[in-house]
């Protein structure tokens, strides 16, 4: 900094705090005695935040620390424990934080690292990325199909119960493709239930056919509780994205965002 821009940074400062910081003569420089205390005291905070920088350098570069997410109940379960314990395995030094909730998280206001949601995501300005696609079917107790017959065609749906996931993509009805043609399906309903769990539970207990995703449905069905209906039918997948505020993100989360896009991919 050349030394005229310098003289006049300090004159300045001077005159804001209004007191003499320098005192100077034709052969020297000194600092006054309240020159002197305000050098020591800037240089504390000049090394505070020198050390403040290089911690955020570690938290960029070094997986460590807490991490803190917001994820739906049951798809967690299922789908993300056993991602989040072989992802810790790697990473010993990360924590976790896990918020169990259906709400909609506010990335912005709220401490969270990120968000796991499921469904088309709105144009909200936040960070999204794919991270996998859940195949659906549809499903019924033995029980349930043996007392009320089982559909051999989508419409035939309409003549039974159907338990039904309380979002706006099965509120309407659930779109069903069998032999290239699509069918708007909207069965009887006594239950609209926003809890996956407790929908399969219904189903398990003879309430109706349901819509589930095939990783949910399996240990249902290996233990003789739910039957597959309709295999030749395709149903739209359910999409899962990762959201985080912004694309500079630390270490820590950074590579558990990249962990879960590999993990799922598999």
């Amino acid at each position: 900094m050349p030394s005229s821009t310098l003289s006049r940074r300090i004159s300045l400062l001077e005159k804001e705090i209004g007191l003499r910081l320098i005192r100077r003569s034709t052969r020297k420089l000194e600092l006054t005695e309240a020159g002197k205390l305000y050098f020591e005291r800037s240089n504390n905070i000049i090394d505070e935040a020198r050390n403040a920088h290089f911690l955020l350098n570690d938290l960029l570069s070094k997986p460590v620390g807490n991490l803190r997410i917001s994820l739906p109940t049951d798809f967690s379960i299922y789908y993300i424990a056993p991602a989040i314990v072989a992802f810790s395995k790697k990473h010993p030094d990360i924590t976790f934080q896990l918020d169990m909730t259906p709400r909609k998280v506010d990335l912005i206001n709220e401490p969270f690292d990120l968000v796991i949601r499921i469904g088309e995501m709105p144009n909200s300005g936040l960070i999204s990325r794919h991270m996998l696609s859940m195949n659906r079917y549809l499903y019924a107790s033995p029980e349930y199909l043996r007392k009320n017959g089982e559909p051999a065609h989508p419409l035939d749906l309409e003549k039974h119960s159907c338990l039904v996931m309380n979002t706006p993509l099965e509120n309407d009805g659930w779109n069903i493709v069998f032999d290239n043609i699509l069918y708007k399906i909207k069965g009887k309903s006594r239950y609209k239930i926003n809890n996956v769990g407790m929908l399969c539970r219904f189903a398990i207990l003879g309430e109706g056919i349901t819509l589930m995703a095939e990783e949910i449905a399996k240990p249902e069905i290996q233990l003789g509780k739910l039957k597959q209906i309709l295999p030749s039918c395709s149903v739209e997948n359910l999409s899962v994205y990762i959201l985080t505020e912004n694309k500079l993100t630390p270490a820590k989360t950074s590579l558990f965002i990249d962990f879960l896009c590999d993990y799922f991919r598999k």
